[in-house]
């Protein structure tokens, strides 16, 4: 059976803040306001928030509005919002960094323009790592896809910017693709995925060889110790040999 709702909470006029984009951070600030106030009905917290829902959100929880849970309808269209428009704001946010073109921007500049407009807002990382990618020219995300996918995404802006200053291929419109000027551009490509291989061939040396230096220095260390101990142990079988000899005309004397 439903919560009788207290005749104080129905002549209670609650300052609801405007629906947030950020669902979750907006249902943060009601549930909030309705502890501040004491409102502890689920009925009265269902149509606060109903009162305040965009049309837009209100189609997406429609089946919730026009048949009302008797059991918790409060947490039930709350739950119902965060999930549902889930989906829906992550194509809104798609939607909107969709509009951001590359023009003469550098691989870098694109992707903090991207998480500028971002902001706090949700979005999965390999979503927005591929929106990012799509808006490359096509010969620099080929480079870039010899690469590893787990590297970071900044990491990655950085070898972007470093190919286009090398080979700007994206000034290289489809019109002037000529039959001399296509093998050029791919030769230019050879040789950046080269030069990229023998970088990441130098960073595997640099890591072995330190590596490599730090287990001598381990073998090192352990040799010295070895050295003084038996350095230590000579120094005591001596002392006690010497000791041995100051005993024997002692024993001698006595024996007389």
């Amino acid at each position: 059976m439903a919560d009788p709702v207290p005749v104080s909470e129905t002549a209670i006029r609650l300052e609801m803040p405007a629906f947030n984009a950020n669902v979750q951070t907006w249902f943060l600030q009601l549930d909030a306001i309705f502890q501040a106030r004491r409102i502890n009905s689920q009925q009265s917290k269902f149509a606060a928030v109903v009162e305040k829902l965009p049309a837009e959100v209100a189609v997406e929880v429609a089946d919730i509005l026009t048949s009302v849970p008797v059991e918790k309808p409060y947490e039930i269209l709350k739950q119902a919002i965060l999930h549902r428009s889930g989906f829906s704001e992550e194509k809104r946010i798609r939607d909107h960094l969709s509009n951001v073109t590359a023009e003469d921007t550098k691989p870098s500049q694109l992707l903090r323009r991207m998480q500028q407009l971002l902001g706090d807002n949700d979005i999965s990382t390999t979503v927005f790592r591929q929106m990012w990618l799509d808006k490359l020219p096509p010969d620099v995300v080929r480079i870039l896809a010899a690469l590893a996918d787990n590297m970071d995404i900044q990491k990655l802006a950085t070898i972007a910017d470093k190919i286009i200053d090398t080979a700007p291929i994206k000034h290289i419109s489809a019109t002037n693709t000529g039959d001399g000027l296509v093998p050029d551009i791919d030769r230019q490509i050879q040789k950046l995925s080269k030069e990229l291989q023998e970088i990441s061939i130098q960073l595997r040396e640099l890591q072995n060889s330190h590596a490599s230096r730090r287990d001598n220095c381990y073998t090192k260390r352990n040799k010295q110790n070895s050295r003084s101990t038996s350095r230590h142990k000579y120094q005591r079988r001596r002392s006690g040999y010497q000791n041995e000899k100051m005993l024997v005309p002692r024993k001698i004397w006595r024996a007389r």
